[in-house]
């Protein structure tokens, strides 16, 4: 809803987050910044040959296919060396991998006329929930206990928020220990966020944001959609033979090789 306080606001995006609803985040946006939002992402799908982003998604099924297909030979690979105690879990957990990639890079990505369509809400959502479901599979090959599944199924999100002002605020999402044991690196976020059409967004997305805009269009617009195929083309002329190699690979050695 418009005009929320800032608390409320941010609560009700954090409740929908927890149950790892994505699409709350386009929902939260104001009217005006999505229609931008789906003008840059349209734009560009107009200025692509729709043959490049079939290529692409051609490219994209015959290497995920190759993946299911050539398990064995990927988890036995003395190129990829992975490691002898990692193999087990992972074997099982492999064929939920490949379908978690697989729902990441969704071929609504490569639809052109689907990008076009001016419902990019649709698009996340249906993103969201195709990846929801694979998490879940993939989460439940992991054993009671383990900070994986415990990051993958996290439903819990610690923040912090302190007002500022009427119009601004600034709230701090804390690191998990699940993510923390996944990625060592991980820090607590902070993000300002500052009232705008009613609704609470981080700064840079009001900051300067008709000029990126401005700037973003005009950079798509100088996108040359038939030279964009042709160097595209050349360069999954060259990848094509090696993935085709993988994909029928017979034995352990040609597939290493």
């Amino acid at each position: 809803l418009d005009n929320l306080d800032a608390t409320t606001f941010v609560a009700n995006v954090v409740r929908e987050l927890e149950k790892r609803n994505v699409t709350v985040l386009w929902d939260a946006m104001p009217k005006s910044r999505q229609r931008d939002i789906e003008k840059i992402v349209a734009e560009f799908a107009k200025r692509i040959d729709p043959k490049s982003f079939d290529m692409l998604r051609k490219t994209r099924n015959t290497v995920l296919e190759i993946a299911r297909k050539q398990q064995k030979f990927v988890m036995d690979s003395t190129v990829l060396q992975i490691p002898p105690d990692v193999k087990p879990s992972l074997n099982g957990a492999y064929p939920y991998l490949i379908d978690f990639v697989d729902a990441l890079v969704a071929k609504e990505l490569f639809d052109p006329k689907r990008l076009q369509s001016g419902d990019m809400r649709g698009v996340v959502d249906n993103w969201s929930k195709s990846l929801n479901v694979s998490i879940e599979k993939l989460a439940s090959t992991l054993p009671e206990g383990d900070p994986g599944r415990a990051a993958l199924l996290a439903s819990k999100i610690d923040y912090a928020m302190e007002l500022k002002s009427s119009d601004m605020a600034i709230v701090t999402l804390k690191t998990n220990a699940g993510l923390a044991s996944l990625v060592p690196s991980a820090q607590d976020m902070t993000i300002e966020l500052v009232k705008f059409e009613g609704r609470w967004i981080p700064k840079p997305m009001i900051e300067g944001w008709e000029s990126t805009l401005g700037q973003t269009l005009a950079a798509i617009n100088t996108i040359k959609g038939e030279q964009v195929h042709q160097q595209l083309s050349g360069f999954l002329f060259l990848l094509n033979a090696p993935l085709q190699t993988l994909k029928n690979a017979k034995s352990q050695e040609e597939f290493d090789k």
